[in-house]
Parts: structure tokens; sequence; C-alpha cells
């Protein structure tokens, strides 16, 4: 007759087998994700949560905003000035060469002027020297002295 027999130590070797391959497996997750917690779930550790924004940091940020558009301001401003000096001094530039070029015109013209009233003057002597000559003009004197000699002269006719 065939007896059985119990071993009553409460454990078998289908559940040592099963027991050492679950170290096993934990082991080799242990090493391959860094740590335990990630054991039971297939998926990377989660990153830690970033920080809220605080008003400390929305004010600094407000800040530098402020400052970058005073900072881009203040920029155009420079450019803006050096664009506006350079036009001005190529207008003053324009402006000298005109004043030197209506300079030298005003120089000539004055000198042709001074010419030319002596040229005037010397004709109008000479005009007045023929007119004189050919008795083309009478004179005061000369002219009441013959109005005088036409008055006898038709009295007495």
């Amino acid at each position: 007759m065939v007896t059985e027999t119990t071993n009553n130590n409460g454990s078998s070797g289908t559940a040592k087998t099963a027991l050492g391959i679950g170290i096993g497996a934990l082991g080799l997750s242990v090493l391959q994700n860094g740590g335990p917690g990630n054991i039971l779930g297939g998926r990377p550790p989660m990153p830690p949560p970033e920080p809220l924004a605080t008003q400390r940091d929305l004010g600094y940020e407000r800040q530098l905003t402020e400052k970058d558009s005073e900072i881009g301001q203040l920029r155009a401003e420079k450019y803006a000035d050096a664009a506006v000096l350079a036009a001005e001094r190529r207008l003053a530039d324009k402006i000298e060469k005109i004043e030197t070029g209506m300079n030298a015109f005003v120089l000539k013209q004055s000198e042709y002027n001074v010419a030319n009233t002596a040229a005037v003057a010397t004709t109008n002597a000479q005009v007045m020297q023929l007119m004189k000559l050919t008795g083309l003009v009478i004179n005061g004197p000369t002219m009441l002295a013959s109005e005088g000699a036409a008055t006898a002269f038709k009295t007495a006719a």
C-alpha cells in the first residue's frame, strides 16, 4: 500500500522557484530604473513638478519687461538724435555753400555796379557837353533873354 507523506514545513519547490524569480525581477528592476519607485508600473519616473510662479516672480518679470522697453526707447532716442544731428550738419553745410556762392556773386555784382555807375556818369557828362555845344538845350538865363528879345520884336512889329 502506498502511503502519502506530507511535508509540513509549509513550502514547496514551486513556491521557492517563484519566490526566487520574483526577487530576481525586483533586483533587475531596481538596477534598471535606479530605485524601487517604479517596480509595478511600466513608465519611467515622473520629473519633479516645476515650481509655481509666485507674485514675487511675476513682479520681477514685470520689472524686466519695463526695463527692456525703457532700454529700447533709449536706443531709439539715441538713434533718432544721431540721425537729426547728421541731417542738421548736412543742412548747415548746404547753407554755408549757398552763402559762399551768394557772397561771391554779390561781390562781383558790386564791382560791376561801381564800374557801371562810373560809365553812366561819364556818358551823362558827355551828353550834357554835346547838348551845350549843339544848342539843343537852352539854359535859363539865355531863355529869358531870348524871350525878352522875342517880346520886343513882337511889340515893335
